[in-house]
């Protein structure tokens, strides 16, 4: 598109509201919240295929956008 990643990602922010990169983690954790209703995956699972390599990353991630917690949407 020729635009720098700089100017893309001010685009972005001004457009959104948020960066790409909180963006983009408020996406995997919807999905991931969509997921954790299938109970034959582990939330380790769920989280490795959202793209969280470090789970607690993931909870701590999760907890902040959501207010609770993965176990806690699962019941």
């Amino acid at each position: 598109v020729f635009m720098s990643k700089s100017h893309i990602s001010k685009i972005f922010n001004e457009e959104m509201g948020m960066s790409v990169s909180v963006y983009i983690n408020k996406v995997r954790v919807k999905k991931s919240k969509r997921l954790l209703c299938d109970a034959s995956m582990t939330i380790a699972e769920i989280a490795n295929l959202t793209g969280f390599e470090d789970q607690s990353y993931f909870y701590r991630l999760f907890k902040l956008i959501k207010g609770v917690s993965p176990s806690q949407i699962r019941e």
